[in-house]
């Protein structure tokens, strides 16, 4: 027995169900609730489609250049980061041995190592010609150039702190992996600034 939607053969009954094409419609007696509405049958249902091999290698390809472009972008800003915490670590021992300098009222000397990053604290005045105390910038960064006054100015590899905490204008420039910093001290200010390197 064939049953009709709008004068149409669409199926035929099979155990007592009526079947066609993958869509199941409702038992032989009920023509009230024959409609047009397939339910899936064996996975797809007439007229749709599965995604096909290219548009899944399509779709893979754009997430991976993604989250390869996510992750250059959270390294970059990582090594930022680092770089920023190591010039302000030396903005800070600079205002603190500046500090240290006026209430001992002794002259320190501070000489930079530019290889490994590591700055030595040396009392003048002392009978001893050593480094009363050394200290290693984070993150594996290191001072690239010392430079006296406030224009490109004289290299140097030290800085003399004054009895009075005085350091004069000076900047340092910092190094990680490529990227470069500047920690500049104003004397008039007797602080430290961080900048970009020019």
């Amino acid at each position: 027995m064939w049953f009709t939607t709008a004068h149409r053969p669409v199926g035929k009954k099979i155990d007592g169900e009526s079947h066609f094409r993958g869509s199941v419609w409702p038992k032989a007696g009920n023509d009230s609730l024959c409609r047009d509405i397939p339910v899936v049958f064996g996975g797809v249902t007439d007229g749709s489609r599965g995604f096909t091999l290219i548009e899944l290698l399509v779709v893979l390809s754009i997430l991976g250049v993604s989250a390869g472009m996510v992750t250059i972008t959270v390294g970059f800003m990582d090594n930022k980061s680092r770089l920023t915490s190591a010039c302000e670590e030396l903005a800070t021992l600079l205002e603190m041995l500046s500090s240290r300098a006026a209430i001992t009222r002794s002259p320190l000397l501070l000489s930079f190592n530019r290889e490994g990053g590591r700055i030595w604290v040396i009392p003048v005045e002392s009978d001893e010609d050593q480094a009363d105390w050394s200290r290693q910038l984070p993150h594996g960064a290191s001072v690239k150039s010392v430079r006296i006054g406030r224009r490109p100015g004289q290299e140097t590899s030290s800085l003399l702190i004054q009895p009075s905490g005085y350091i004069c204008d000076a900047t340092i420039i910092v190094d990680l992996h490529g990227s470069t910093m500047q920690v500049r001290w104003e004397a008039q200010r007797n602080r430290c600034f961080l900048g970009e390197n020019q």
